[in-house]
């Protein structure tokens, strides 16, 4: 499987066709860009299906003293 290093830009409603399948593509989440290999089997979803927008947010324990 050889995937094309050439980097496209794409917003997140395309909807993924089988010519773009091996190819690397780069996805704008909003706040920054996210590089994305389409495999065969993302044929027929949307790009921003598989880009996420939002941060986990992860709260600290508190140090027992």
């Amino acid at each position: 499987m050889s995937i094309k290093k050439q980097k496209i830009v794409l917003p997140r409603n395309v909807l993924i066709t089988p010519g773009l399948v091996n190819k690397a593509v780069m996805v704008h989440s909003g706040k920054k860009l996210h590089e994305l290999v389409v495999l065969q089997n993302m044929v027929g979803f949307k790009i921003g299906e598989f880009c996420s927008t939002r941060t986990q947010h992860i709260h600290k324990k508190k140090q027992q003293k």
